[in-house]
Parts: C-alpha cells; sequence; structure tokens
C-alpha cells in the first residue's frame, strides 16, 4: 500500500532557464536538478529526512530539510535548506515575462491592482514563435507568483553531487529526446550488451555526458556551479500541478 503523499499550503518560487521550462511543459521533465548552496559536512552519507517536528530551531512550515551525518545522532544533524522546499511543498516556476505596454509603468504588485487578469507574455514563447511580444520585459528573478503558469509539487529530494548522479535522473531531466525506431535502445533510453549494434550515435552511451555537461552549464548563473566543478545538487522529483 503506497504511503499518501503529505501536501502543505506553501509556495516558493524559483527561475528556471527557458530551456528547461520547455522540458517541463511538454512532458519531457519529470526530475529537476538544482545547485545546492550549502554544501554539507565530510560525514554525510546521502540521507535526507524531512521536517522534524520536535526541532525548535527549525519552524513548522518553513522551507527545507534535514541532513544527518553517519552516526545518525541529533548531535551531527545538520539543516541545509533546499530552495524548492520540502517533501509535499508546492512551488512555482517563474520565467522573463512581459504584460501590455499600458502597465509598463506600474510595479508588478500595482498592476493587479488594476487588471485582476492581466495578459502574460513570456519571453521562451516569443523565442520559439508561439507569441509575439507586448511590453518591457521583466526579470523572472524578481517576478510576482501571479505571473507563473507553471506549479510543481515535490514527491521525492536527495542530496548529491553532480558527477555522482544516476543516469536515469538524468534521462528524466528532459534534455535527452530518444526516437522510438532508434534498434539501440529502442526509444527508452537504456542500451543492452546483447542487442546493441552500434552505440556510436545512440546517447544512451558515454556520450550522454558531454552532451548533459552542455545543457547543465546553460543553465547555471555562475561558473562555480560548472559541471567540471562537481557541486552538490538537489535532485527533486515532482508532479504537475498546474
Amino acid at each position: 500500500m503506497s504511503r499518501k503523499l503529505r501536501v502543505y499550503n506553501t509556495h516558493k518560487s524559483i527561475w528556471l532557464r527557458g530551456t528547461t521550462v520547455d522540458y517541463i511543459l511538454d512532458g519531457s521533465c519529470t526530475c529537476l536538478r538544482l545547485a545546492s548552496f550549502s554544501a554539507p559536512d565530510h560525514y554525510f552519507n546521502g540521507e535526507v529526512l524531512p521536517h522534524y517536528e520536535g526541532e525548535t530551531r527549525y519552524k513548522k512550515g518553513e522551507y527545507g530539510v534535514f541532513i544527518t551525518g553517519e552516526s545518525g545522532t541529533r548531535w551531527l544533524t545538520k539543516i541545509i535548506k533546499c530552495r524548492a522546499g520540502k517533501i509535499g511543498c508546492n512551488f512555482r516556476v517563474v520565467e522573463k515575462y512581459a504584460v501590455e505596454s499600458k502597465y509598463d509603468h506600474l510595479r508588478p504588485g500595482d498592476i493587479k491592482k488594476v487588471d485582476k487578469n492581466p495578459k502574460i507574455v513570456y519571453a521562451q514563447d516569443v523565442i520559439k514563435g508561439k507569441s509575439k511580444p507586448l511590453g518591457v520585459w521583466r526579470k523572472a528573478r524578481k517576478a510576482p507568483v501571479w505571473t507563473s503558469r507553471i506549479e510543481l509539487r515535490i514527491k521525492n529530494i536527495k542530496l548529491e553531487r553532480l558527477l555522482d548522479h544516476n543516469r536515469e535522473d538524468i534521462f528524466r531531466e528532459g534534455p535527452f529526446r530518444f526516437s522510438p525506431d532508434c534498434d539501440i535502445c529502442g526509444g527508452e533510453g537504456r542500451t543492452s550488451t546483447i542487442y546493441c549494434k552500434n552505440s556510436a550515435n545512440c546517447v544512451c552511451t558515454v556520450e550522454y555526458l558531454d552532451r548533459y555537461a552542455r545543457y547543465w552549464d546553460s543553465t547555471q548563473m555562475y561558473a562555480k556551479y560548472y559541471f567540471e566543478k562537481n557541486p552538490w545538487t538537489w535532485v527533486i522529483d515532482f508532479e504537475r500541478v498546474k
């Protein structure tokens, strides 16, 4: 019997690059990886726990998870907050956006006072030719929640070094598209030493790492989180709510 996921009525806004947004919208991304701004201590054993109700330093409903040390004792417990939230939390994806030019002189909060349902255009849609530009572009990092068109719910979280990744997680992040006519993996993103004929043109081979490294670096703002730096990352399994 599967355990029912506890849902928290809390929201956090996360800014993602346009390519990642595309993968979420078309359904090819079911796993999200975010660089961790804090690193666990050297004794971290990979275990991530949900919010501990009895911890006085950790307020109920606050975003984050517990990291435990190798002994498993509370004295070696360190709190590192995941910026997306904890298991059961909903978070929204914000993007670079624009509203009608007649609102260009207004702040985002004032726009909602004038128009309850303002027309919104997203930069990624304009790049793809799906929409036409409106007013001035507004930064995603300062975008209010009401501009978000994507809401996700966290099903599971783990913390790991980027180079310690599980290949299946990488495939679920969206940058790899598989052809159902592929005679190597059959469109499943997997290879078999028995049936593999020629892996030179299949992204399921070790070549996927180079492609993913380029994709990962394109989503990072700072060089210290580039692939070659092997940063700590949050791996988030999610389900689409909106």
